[in-house]
């Protein structure tokens, strides 16, 4: 039992590292990226004491949105929103 287990083994191992691996070595290109700031407009969420959850959530969207274009070549950023706006769910 032991020698068939082992004899099994070896015949998967041998089939997997024969496969041809050319479906798998596919370059995948990220080509379009949407950034969702979250609450905004009169959904201003939480605050705290310096500041509402609803600007800094935008401002780190700008700020991610602008570093990703300036570091990856032909990226195309959509913003659910630019702006302090209200964006309807419906």
């Amino acid at each position: 039992m032991y020698l068939k287990t082992i004899l099994t083994f070896i015949i998967c191992i041998t089939l997997f590292n024969t496969i041809d691996n050319q479906a798998f070595a596919q370059e995948y290109k990220i080509k379009t990226i949407v950034i969702d700031a979250g609450h905004g407009g009169k959904d201003g969420a939480t605050h705290g004491v310096y500041s509402k959850e609803k600007d800094v959530a935008l401002k780190t969207a700008l700020n991610l949105g602008k570093a990703l274009q300036d570091s990856i070549k032909d990226i195309k950023v959509i913003y659910t929103r630019q702006t302090d706006v209200f964006i309807p769910l419906y």
